[in-house]
């Protein structure tokens, strides 16, 4: 099961609890990380235990990877929702990110990226104009996909 929906106007309390969406938790199982994302700067993101891991062992073996390893696991946090699925993301990622009372989490396939309200919807638009779209069509087109 991929991760393809935006859960808008998500409540997070004053100490960082949520509740992860239920399609969510049976994506990313159950425990996960939530960590830095590798591809924004704007954004948290909830990995499976597996896919964190397995990124953390591929740079460890890459020379110029120990800097990036350092980043990731410093700033990672295993976490396992409760009976009611809440987790907490800690303080320093919250304000690493500007998450504060409301986010927004936006599936991405594996895993589901949680951001702060205002700063997605700036990204969204960029994201959803005619040329980055017309680009990604480019992009699956080289990749050997038909419409």
């Amino acid at each position: 099961m991929l991760l393809t929906h935006r859960f808008e106007n998500i409540k997070v309390s004053k100490n960082g609890q949520f509740t992860v969406p239920a399609e969510a938790r049976r994506v990313l199982g159950d425990s996960f990380y939530i960590t830095l994302s590798l591809s924004h700067d704007e954004c948290l993101v909830c990995r499976r235990v597996e896919d964190l891991e397995r990124d953390v062992k591929l740079l460890i073996k890459n020379r110029k990877g120990s800097r990036a390893v350092r980043t990731l696991t410093a700033n990672s946090k295993l976490v396992t929702p409760d009976p009611q699925g809440r987790v907490t993301i800690p303080e320093n990622l919250r304000e690493l990110r500007d998450i504060c009372d409301v986010m927004d989490a936006v599936g991405t396939g594996d895993a589901i990226e949680l951001w702060n309200p205002d700063l997605y919807r700036a990204h969204y638009v960029e994201e959803t104009s005619y040329e980055n779209l017309a680009e990604i069509g480019d992009l699956l087109a080289e990749i050997g996909w038909e419409e």
